[in-house]
């Protein structure tokens, strides 16, 4: 008995079941009938019950093998919730990480030769600001967002806030600004100060008439309290970025300030927004 699916195993014992009746009713007849046919029915009767356990063996079989699969499929159901709650997990964490993310460098495995100093050692000391003004970054800091052998930007960059700092920002202070907001911000102002330093670098003398005139501007908006600080006045956020000098964007100035990346510097009829080393 090879049978492919339940319908065919179906099949099978409706015929056997059929052939046992059958049987019955012909061996009913056979008790009138002389001896010698009655014990070519009795061997037929014989056979047929010992199909009819072979039949009952197979019933036993199919049992068993029903239980196993029972058993096989809860255990299969049982993966598939935790698969479901596991996919439900990922597609939370997918839909709700952040644009931006800190970026930390990897520490330099890069060691000097005996006797000769390290770049960081050689590199000038901060530049303290004026009285009345937090430590901002200094030319020279190396930037920790330049990684690999990507040209590093001409200046250092603002570090993104995280959500926690964020989140410590009295409510009062950012209303409905967002975190999403607060970084697009910051990508800004990085645009703002990296086209501002860049320019800073050219070769004066490769200059074309505009550049050394915008050259000349920020120049003068230099002071002695600036020495060495990367800063932005209005004019450079307004000319490179996208940013206008709105209310809301002076209230995200005012939350940099508080989460520590800007500082002001002000005189000479400039507000400067200076960057502030956090590492």
């Amino acid at each position: 008995m090879d049978s492919r699916s339940f319908e065919e195993l179906s099949q099978h014992f409706t015929e056997k079941l059929s052939r046992l009746t059958e049987s019955l009713a012909i061996q009913s007849c056979l008790d009138s009938a002389d001896e010698e046919i009655q014990e070519e029915g009795d061997q037929s009767m014989l056979s047929l019950w010992q199909q009819v356990d072979d039949l009952t063996a197979v019933l036993t079989l199919v049992k068993n093998k029903c239980t196993d699969q029972r058993t096989v499929l809860t255990s299969v159901d049982e993966v598939k919730e935790r698969l479901s709650t596991l996919v439900r997990g990922v597609q939370h964490t997918h839909s709700n990480i952040p644009s931006h993310l800190p970026v930390t460098s990897a520490p330099s495995s890069h060691q000097s030769p005996v006797g000769e100093k390290s770049v960081q050692d050689t590199a000038p000391a901060p530049t303290p600001l004026g009285s009345g003004h937090p430590q901002c970054v200094q030319a020279g800091t190396k930037n920790v967002s330049s990684v690999g052998n990507k040209r590093p930007p001409p200046c250092p960059l603002m570090e993104y806030l995280t959500v926690d700092e964020f989140d410590d920002v009295p409510k009062y202070m950012k209303g409905r600004l967002s975190y999403q907001q607060a970084n697009t911000v910051v990508d800004e102002l990085n645009k703002a100060f990296t086209a501002k330093y860049k320019l800073m670098k050219i070769k004066k003398s490769t200059m074309n008439d505009s550049q050394r005139k915008r050259w000349d501007t920020l120049k003068m908006q230099e002071s002695k309290d600036t020495k060495g600080v990367f800063f932005l006045v209005e004019d450079d956020i307004k000319e490179w970025s996208s940013l206008k000098m709105s209310k809301e964007t002076r209230t995200f100035l005012t939350l940099l300030r508080h989460c520590g990346r800007l500082c002001e510097i002000r005189g000479g009829g400039h507000v400067r927004y200076a960057l502030i080393e956090i590492y």
